[in-house]
């Protein structure tokens, strides 16, 4: 992750970046449902860059102005950025330590450049077999290939307000209404203690710190995982289990569905064909936690190709409700135990 952002890495004598190089392997294996993923990360690495990393040395010497002379040539071809992934499940697997692998194949590289001639801002290639999509977005700047006066090749590529350039500002937009809503929670949040709003009835019982809530629904139907809404106090802190597979084969699984008192601590799951359970937990509690109510349709967008099945998918979720104030002074506890770690 330091490598990520190198803020305090310094390169001294490169004349290619005071940035240093990274070249970053990452691998998910789960031998137990038979998955796996693998990924390979290449950054502000050419051939010319390498040879400086092997052979110069601390103090400029004879080799230095051999290599000014040879490292362009070898940087006839290069790039800024180049990720390759390859991984057998159709959704994304995020590792601990924030590595996210694409689902399917997928190929990646950024600020491309071939023999100052052809210069590519992007080009990405995501095929996903299993999801029955593919998905290609090529960004090359305008060339042209002449011989005596001759063109033999010409690509106008993307100019002025181009779609990359569009892409960006679309991107930028999203963020930052993202991020107004988040504020605009929590000023909600605060406003609601400022008011002294009168309280409802908490929803775990004698107002407990914590307690479960449980949902089931159909794909293309709306479940509601319900901690509570409307000034109770809880807000879902935890998803405990969740399993997104075949409908009919599923056990059978009684729970009380009143919010915060479902007693379940899993959902049975026998030998119906489904999910990873750690991806669907994954999934969901990125939709759902810090939520006092949490509303979504799940579909095989959101969570995933089921292998094997072709009928009904059912979503089944046991999720933790836990006081608001906790939840914040735990969620704040966390990011700066990451910020000690440098991550």
């Amino acid at each position: 992750v330091l490598l990520e952002d190198p803020a305090d890495i310094v390169c001294v004598n490169d004349p290619y970046s005071n940035l240093p190089a990274l070249i970053k392997i990452a691998m998910f294996i789960n031998l137990y449902e038979a998955q796996f993923a693998f990924m390979f990360v290449i950054r502000r690495l050419s051939l010319g860059r390498l040879i400086y990393i092997l052979v110069a040395t601390p103090t400029p010497g004879m080799l230095e102005p051999v290599l000014a002379i040879i490292a362009p040539i070898l940087d006839l071809v290069k790039f800024a950025n180049l990720e390759c992934s390859v991984n057998s499940m159709p959704f994304p697997v995020t590792l601990y330590s924030g590595t996210k692998i694409m689902g399917g194949i997928y190929f990646l590289v950024e600020q491309f450049s071939w023999f100052n001639i052809v210069k590519a801002r992007r080009i990405m290639i995501n095929m996903n077999p299993m999801a029955g999509s593919i998905d290609i977005q090529i960004y090359i700047d305008p060339f042209k290939i002449e011989v005596g006066g001759f063109t033999l090749l010409e690509v106008r590529g993307v100019t002025q307000e181009d779609k990359f350039t569009a892409n960006m500002a679309i991107q930028e937009k999203i963020a930052l209404r993202a991020r107004q809503a988040e504020e605009g929670k929590r000023a909600m949040k605060a406003l609601k203690k400022e008011v002294k709003l009168v309280p409802r009835p908490p929803t775990c019982a004698k107002g407990a710190e914590t307690c479960k809530s449980c949902a089931r629904a159909y794909n293309h139907q709306r479940i509601k995982i319900d901690c509570g809404a409307g000034g109770r106090g809880y807000v879902i802190s935890n998803i405990s289990d969740a399993v997104w597979g075949a409908a009919g084969t599923q056990p059978s699984f009684d729970y009380n569905p009143t919010i915060g008192r479902c007693e379940a601590d899993e959902v049975p799951k026998g030998r119906m064909a489904r999910a990873s359970v750690r991806e669907t937990i994954r999934a969901v509690g990125k939709i759902c936690l810090g939520e006092e109510v949490c509303e979504f349709t799940p579909t095989t967008t959101t969570l995933g190709v089921v292998g094997g099945v072709n009928g009904t998918l059912a979503l089944t979720v046991v999720a933790e409700c836990m006081l608001e104030d906790t939840f914040d002074r735990v969620a704040a506890e966390a990011e700066a135990a990451r910020a000690a770690r440098g991550c």
